[in-house]
């Protein structure tokens, strides 16, 4: 293995490691305070573009910053009560998964993880009401464990360098040196730019940092209210977190329900303590956050903006469960249950509108132009995300939405609306041989294989595509000669013989793409007409759904239509 199917597996790798860890997060918070917060949490998760963005990405290898704080949030949980010697299983623990952290991703961000594993412990002390001699104990345990950690792993690194500089003492002079060009340190032997970034104010840095945003979402809509509100920074979270604190400590509901109000405390201590990790590393690695900050604003969400999340969602769940308890109570049952049934049926349509619009939809393939890959009747999920949604361009691209179009006078005036195109970021991009569906007016939907790419020489020479001058192999099935039709701007060329013909690569419009069909001998495709632009393309075919019956040997196929 090798090459792009390398990168593209260890690209899965991460991004699963990554969900894995958060996934454990959710499940212990579902555990704490229930589906509505945990779904709450999920969503602000998937909205984070320093998530999203890091998720994946080799270096970062993000799920490796969290595992000590999650591994001591469910020993805590689940195991420590019941363990013969708990303080010994949290050292270890402790030590094992700060050790894995600093094997991923060595020394970035090593303040943060070292805060966050310790967090844990003072929800629980809280929670459990421990006394101050055992919190100090237990929390002095996992400290040691963290620790002794980072420090085999910087005693690990030394003898790695003695190989190359011929000392240990060499190696840690090493060490020291790097982490002053990232701190504070002062030497001439530093570049220019990272003497800049040391002699530069804590203050700008920390400001920086405060006016970064959490959310930012203005490439959905160029709308000004849209564009005024749907940009979040992170000191606006800090300021609204403070609030939902104080709160917790004020409301006199709350104080009805000790057991809920002393979790919450617990949640709130947890939070604030948490707010030490992100702002360790802005001060203590000040040249580093000086000139990193195009990515060092993830270290906001360890987990400081996690928690937060949690806070918030579960104060929101408690309250609109007061609020619902308070109505059904002054309401018969009948409009209480009509009520939940329309609301009910309104949010599961909103849901499947979204998922259609933005998420995934099924498509039925018709006809044979994709044999072998797929035959007619199966049913592929099409993944919008992959590529990033397209926003709908009228009323009529809306699924159940677009029932209103029955209406002559709506459908009329539809027909005249366009809004500009636009799509949302996707996580991957368009890629030779992905399978796409798109969509051609008169023809409606249709799916082929993406072969050229922007800026390619394409050419097929007795039915073999070849790239740039490169034979590809492609998974197409062809019988040279069998067609002889007459093809797109092409005196001369036929199925099986076409090009060459070069796909420009159009920075400043739409980029266009040659779609084939597997089954190129009964394909209409780009020979037919033309290429297709990223307008066009609606997702990537990921998964069949429904596999029909009617597959066949599609070369029996062809030679028993020849006879």
């Amino acid at each position: 293995m090798s090459g792009n199917t390398a990168l593209e597996t260890f690209w899965w790798l991460v991004s699963l490691s990554t969900a894995f860890i958060f996934t454990f997060f959710i499940i212990w918070v579902q555990r704490r305070w229930g589906w509505a917060t945990a779904l709450f949490t999920l969503v602000t998760i998937c909205f984070s573009q320093w998530i999203t963005v890091f998720g994946r990405n080799l270096f970062w290898v993000l799920g490796a910053f969290y595992l000590p704080f999650v591994a001591a949030l469910w020993y805590l949980q689940k195991y420590e009560q019941s363990a013969r010697h708990p303080f010994r299983n949290a050292f270890w623990l402790m030590f094992s998964a700060m050790l894995l952290k600093c094997l991923f991703t060595g020394f970035e961000f090593i303040t943060t993880p070292l805060i966050m594993a310790i967090t844990p412990w003072i929800f629980y002390a809280i929670v459990k009401q421990w006394r101050w001699k055992i919190f100090l104990q237990k929390a002095a345990t996992a400290s040691a464990g963290v620790v002794a950690a980072v420090i085999a792993a910087i005693v690990w690194l030394m003898v790695q360098l003695s190989f190359v500089m011929g000392s240990l003492g060499k190696g840690f002079q090493y060490i020291l040196f790097s982490f002053g060009k990232r701190t504070h340190g002062s030497s001439d032997n530093f570049d220019p730019i990272f003497q800049k970034s040391l002699d530069s104010s804590l203050w700008d840095v920390l400001m920086a940092y405060w006016n970064g945003h959490v959310f930012n979402l203005t490439h959905w809509s160029d709308h000004p209210l849209w564009q005024s509100i749907s940009r979040i920074s992170f000191g606006s979270c800090i300021l609204f977190f403070l609030f939902v604190s104080i709160l917790v400590f004020s409301s006199k509901t709350i104080r009805q329900f000790p057991a809920f109000r002393r979790q919450q405390i617990a949640l709130t201590a947890m939070l604030w303590v948490s707010l030490l990790a992100p702002l360790s590393w802005f001060i203590i690695f000040k040249g580093h956050s000086y000139i990193h900050t195009h990515m060092n604003h993830i270290v906001w969400h360890m987990p400081f903006m996690l928690l937060g999340a949690v806070l918030t969602g579960s104060m929101l769940s408690f309250f609109v469960r007061q609020i619902s308890e308070l109505r059904r109570s002054k309401s018969n049952t009948q409009k209480s249950s009509l009520k939940k049934v329309i609301f009910w049926s309104g949010a599961g349509l909103s849901v499947v509108i979204l998922l259609r619009l933005f998420v995934f939809e099924p498509v039925r393939v018709s006809g044979s132009s994709m044999e072998h890959t797929l035959a007619t009747g199966d049913w592929v999920v099409v993944n919008k995300l992959c590529y990033g949604a397209r926003l709908p361009s009228c009323i009529a691209d809306i699924p159940i939405v677009n029932v209103l179009t029955w209406n002559k006078s709506i459908r009329e005036a539809d027909r005249s609306r366009h809004w500009s195109y636009r799509r949302m970021a996707g996580y991957a991009g368009i890629r030779r041989n992905d399978v796409v569906i798109f969509f051609r007016p008169g023809e409606g939907q249709l799916v082929k294989r993406v072969v050229g790419l922007p800026g390619d020489q394409l050419e097929i020479r007795d039915g073999k595509i070849w790239i740039n001058d490169e034979l590809e192999n492609d998974p197409s099935c062809v019988v040279p000669g069998l067609r002889k039709d007459t093809v797109l701007q092409s005196p001369g060329w036929t199925w099986n013989d076409y090009g060459p013909v070069l796909i420009p690569e159009a920075p400043d419009k739409y980029r266009e793409y040659f779609v084939l069909g597997d089954n190129r001998d009964w394909s209409m495709d780009s020979r037919h007409f033309g290429r297709i632009t990223e307008e066009q393309i609606i997702g990537k075919a990921s998964l069949i759904l429904f596999p029909s019956r009617q597959k066949t040997d599609i070369k029996r196929r062809i030679f028993q239509a020849i006879q």
